[in-house]
């Protein structure tokens, strides 16, 4: 017989192991690869607006579409962005992104091993879920969405397995509160949820096992939905941001131009389906008690990934949760153990509020030392996650900012789209041409830029004045410049070039660190 001792430091001393271990992964050894979405520095900056002067209703940092209707929909984790930057810059960004993704997936290794799972399959689920969710690893407002399914996945887990009562889930408008206000995915949440009591209303009429036993217990469930559901409006802008949601979804040439809205098959993002397999072949093996709605939902959260990756991090945590319910009992789990492939341990107890509370005070520690460390840096440069240079044209910031204190305030700027954050983030003088912001430009205007038809952007280069650019290698942009033969290269780097309209300035490389470009 297992001692309750070891019954629960067996989940704790495991979950501590993949905490650190993935913490020192991603802050020490990936941590620019967190800073390779655009998005980052945008969301900070428009924290950084909101912190010092209020919610914004209208673009500031483009010359093609300033002024124009634009809201801060992600407002929430755009501020606590804005908070950890203040505090210790891109680090303490990077620092902050590891700790919550390392507490997840320490969380995922307690579950299963606390539901009768060994430890090695537990961390052998837990490789793969970080797998197929690993190209959602940016440091960005959806990382708090990853982290709130989570939560609500667990608790409607628990209740759906009568571990916990239907009371257990009247923390979630709480919880969709902030979500709504943090980031798009909550209506993710929200269906996960209606998915969950229609499969617990659908078992009570039919005399199957389920959390809802009478009306009381369905009325129950009907109003906690709709709490949920009316938290959507209670934001700064209201029923506006489910409009902002609403666009983002309809645009028609999003999945087509921006990867993470793309299908599954179209990234290429294949090692989605080792964790597929995985879930599938334990859902095959499952006895008809185990099909209930933990173990079947992940279905639909992995067909809808083949529509759009963006929402392969839902199905792999739901499918971990998930495994967590289904792997102790397969009926292919005795096979295997005969042929010396134990899934099966020792179940335990899920680690405490002690060990959450013990996490998530060494991720605060952690973001002060890197603030500490961050403030005493001459130049305020990033420690742990300088920007990749083959990424980023880190390597052009000096002669940007040399014709950034040459141009008047609010001057327009050529960009590639990816770029365009990097530009309002080291050059906030200047206005950029565009970002990823697709809810702002729109279908036409993000299609033009894509073609980069020379007659379209001669009306806006005519129209704005613009005689700076900054575009990537080999991108339709630059084919344009070169083409136009009235923009001279000023530098050139691993990553872009920065042009200048009617120069005489000469083509000449990257200057190395500490040297200014030639002029």
């Amino acid at each position: 017989m297992v001692s309750a001792e070891r019954d629960t430091s067996a989940p704790t001393s495991g979950a501590a192991f993949v905490f650190v271990s993935t913490w020192a992964l991603l802050a020490l050894g990936a941590g620019s690869k967190l800073l390779q979405d655009p998005g980052t520095l945008w969301h900070t900056l428009t924290g950084e607006r909101i912190l010092g002067g209020g919610f914004p209703h209208q673009d500031w940092l483009s010359f093609t579409f300033g002024g124009h209707p634009w809201i801060a929909h992600q407002w929430l984790g755009e501020c606590l962005m804005a908070a950890l930057h203040r505090i210790g810059g891109l680090d303490a960004l990077v620092v902050a992104t590891a700790g919550g993704i390392a507490l997840l997936f320490a969380w995922l290794h307690a579950r299963l091993v606390a539901s009768g799972v060994s430890a090695l399959w537990a961390v052998l689920v837990v490789a793969l879920t970080a797998v197929a969710t690993s190209h959602h690893f940016h440091v960005r407002p959806h990382m708090l969405s990853l982290f709130a399914f989570a939560w609500l996945y667990g608790r409607l887990a628990d209740v759906d397995a009568g571990r916990r009562s239907l009371a257990a889930l009247w923390p979630a408008p709480l919880v969709f509160l902030a979500w709504v206000n943090a980031h798009g995915a909550a209506v993710g949440g929200l269906a996960t949820l209606a998915l969950f009591a229609l499969a617990w209303l659908g078992a009570a009429a039919v005399g199957a096992r389920s959390p809802i036993r009478g009306a009381r217990a369905a009325a129950a469930i009907a109003a906690l939905l709709v709490a949920c559901v009316a938290t959507v409006p209670l934001t700064p802008y209201g029923l506006d941001t489910a409009r902002t949601w609403s666009a983002i979804l309809d645009s028609q040439a999003l999945p087509r131009l921006i990867i993470e809205h793309a299908s599954l098959v179209r990234t290429g993002s294949w090692q989605v389906l080792a964790l597929a397999a995985v879930y599938l072949a334990a859902l095959a093996g499952a006895s008809r008690r185990d099909l209930r709605a933990t173990s079947l939902v992940p279905l639909v959260w992995l067909a809808l990934a083949f529509d759009r990756i963006r929402h392969a991090p839902f199905f792999a945590v739901a499918a971990a949760i998930a495994l967590a319910e289904l792997l102790p009992n397969a009926r292919w789990v005795e096979a295997l153990a005969r042929r010396g492939f134990r899934v099966q341990g020792s179940p335990g107890s899920m680690p405490g509020r002690r060990f959450a509370l013990g996490a998530l005070a060494a991720i605060a520690a952690a973001v002060i030392a890197v603030g500490a460390l961050w403030a005493r840096s001459p130049d305020g440069a990033p420690v742990l996650a300088r920007l990749d240079k083959n990424r980023w044209p880190v390597e052009l910031l000096p002669a940007l900012r040399a014709a950034a204190r040459d141009a008047p305030s609010g001057a327009p700027i050529l960009n590639d789209m990816p770029f365009g954050a990097f530009v309002a983030y080291e050059t906030p003088r200047l206005r950029i041409f565009v970002d990823d912001r697709w809810e702002l430009y729109g279908d036409d205007f993000m299609l033009g830029y894509v073609r980069a038809e020379p007659s379209w952007l001669d009306g806006w280069v005519a129209r704005s004045g613009v005689s700076l650019a900054l575009v990537q290698n080999g991108s339709r942009l630059q084919h344009y410049l070169e083409r136009d033969g009235r923009w001279s290269v000023v530098a050139t780097s691993s990553a872009g070039a920065l042009y200048r309209r009617a120069s005489l300035a000469r083509t000449v490389t990257a200057p190395r660190r500490g040297q200014q470009p030639v002029r």
